[in-house]
């Protein structure tokens, strides 16, 4: 009799905990979802423009119809990110620069909003004789970054260039007249 309440209590508990986590489940798609309700046909549109019209003089864009992606942190509750966002790669050999342009399902559909505006400079951050001279340390990457990011009608977009050009600030003049002519492109598609 004992054992019987105990198997009872054993599958009580079951039951409730398996109530609670389906019950997180929808909540968790339910809030992931939300940023598929951006015009998705839109979005792949931009992207086969892309692939197929978009060129920046000098560059050569090597992913065409690939993507990568990195591994989303334990954390993150996107399951479907690889199929809302698209990497392309250019590279442009004359002023040793690489950059990446990531496009993503957002779910700010009808807004332009700049989230960010960021480069790095090895000479400014790490130089010997610099403003953060204190810090320098020769093993420091000796690389330009530079980043935009913005969204766009429904679509996120990260351009990230870097350089080991010894020019000033190449990689920031570079994701600069990129998303320029970016903004342009997509302008000129949308219309």
């Amino acid at each position: 009799m004992k054992k019987n309440y105990i198997i009872t209590f054993l599958l009580l508990i079951s039951i409730i905990s398996l109530f609670f986590n389906f019950k997180s489940i929808i909540y968790n798609k339910d809030a992931s979802s939300k940023v598929l309700t951006a015009d998705t046909n839109s979005y792949y549109s931009i992207i086969d423009s892309l692939i197929n019209k978009f060129e920046i003089k000098g560059y050569n864009e090597i992913l065409s119809n690939y993507n990568h992606m990195l591994a989303l942190p334990l954390q993150a509750k996107e399951d479907d990110l690889l199929n809302r966002q698209k990497m392309f790669v250019y590279k442009c050999k004359s002023k040793n620069t690489v950059i990446l342009l990531n496009l993503s399902i957002s779910s700010q559909e009808n807004s332009v909003e700049w989230n960010s505006s960021i480069d790095y400079l090895p000479d400014y951050f790490n130089g010997i004789n610099g403003k953060f001279s204190e810090s320098y340390d020769k093993n420091y990457p000796n690389v330009q970054l530079a980043c935009n990011s913005f969204t766009n009608n429904g679509i996120s977009i990260t351009i990230i260039a870097f350089s080991n050009n010894a020019e000033n600030n190449v990689a920031g003049e570079e994701v600069i007249s990129f998303s320029n002519e970016l903004l342009k492109f997509l302008e000129k598609e949308r219309n």
